[in-house]
């Protein structure tokens, strides 16, 4: 193991909590030195910062062995401020990096990067991995599905969701494919890219074990929660044509990227994952019920 210093953005967020709470366990303790790059101070362990401060980054990347990369913007469909925050903030990442002779960047993207319809958000990760890419970084690139677990922004959603409304609406025939993963096999799966020396440049797709519908994941929640719901499928061209006369009207709970995403199938292969890092996920359909019936979502 040589990444004893350990550099990490995004720790305030979904994933990073997750991360931050891990590394902050004693066996953890005694291997990695851990800093948060926020915008905001935290309990312990950081560094002020933004990613479009240059400055602030060569200051928080100088005797760092490892940076974590999971700061992103996730919920806005607009497109400069993804690419003020996905695009030029990875690009002054790795220059810091490379100035300060970083020696490993592992970087978390997304499965939607992939997508033929990416929409603003996979569009500007797309652009984020590119750069890492085509740096001089040796860097490893995790390619997220759909993740879950306490704190998240989405499966807690459905959950609230299914448990309010009589009738469940699904967009579309619900026969698109997903592949949800766990966020502590997602953490776990980071932890494993410290410790593995051998490999530069590689990239793992991280998804769940198996794909399933969404008709599957909306199953899976009813079931959990022992409940029975009337489900409607609503075509595909009526919410697009709504969300166009109504403009950004209901852009907190849907836009047309989301729909989008929806049409698509986000299948992956894992089996690199499984072979080079240990990667076993957990089956959606068993933490779901074990997260509902610990109350823990």
């Amino acid at each position: 193991m040589i990444y004893k210093n350990i550099l990490i953005t995004g720790a305030t967020g979904f994933i990073g909590k997750h991360l931050v709470n891990e590394l902050s366990k004693p066996e953890f303790k005694k291997k990695y030195n851990f800093i948060s790059f926020v915008r905001k101070p935290v309990k312990e362990h950081f560094i002020l910062g933004s990613l479009e401060d240059k400055n602030s980054l060569l200051i928080a990347t100088k005797d760092i062995d490892c940076v974590i990369h999971l700061a992103g913007e996730t919920r806005s469909s607009k497109k400069d401020l993804n690419y003020m925050t996905n695009v030029t903030g990875t690009k002054n990442l790795i220059e810091a990096c490379q100035e300060n002779k970083i020696k490993r960047l592992i970087f978390c993207g997304t499965v939607n990067a992939d997508l033929n319809k990416r929409g603003v958000y996979g569009e500007s990760k797309r652009q984020a991995e590119e750069l890492v890419k085509n740096s001089y970084l040796d860097y490893v690139i995790l390619k997220l599905g759909l993740v879950y677990g306490p704190g998240d922004n989405q499966l807690s959603k459905t959950i609230a969701l299914i448990k309010k409304l009589p009738v469940i609406p699904i967009i579309g025939d619900g026969t698109k494919k997903i592949q949800p993963v766990y966020v502590e096999d997602v953490v776990g799966v980071i932890l494993a890219c410290l410790e593995i020396r051998n490999f530069k440049k590689r990239i793992y797709n991280i998804s769940g074990p198996h794909p399933i519908t969404f008709n599957d994941y909306i199953q899976v929640v009813l079931d959990s929660l022992n409940l029975k719901r009337m489900k409607i499928h609503i075509p595909i061209f009526l919410i697009k044509s709504f969300l166009f006369l109504t403009g950004r009207a209901f852009e907190h709970i849907i836009t047309l990227e989301i729909v989008d995403s929806i049409e698509q199938n986000k299948d992956v292969d894992i089996s690199d994952a499984q072979e080079d890092l240990s990667f076993k996920p957990k089956e959606f359909k068993d933490m779901v019920r074990f997260l509902i019936s610990k109350k823990k979502m």
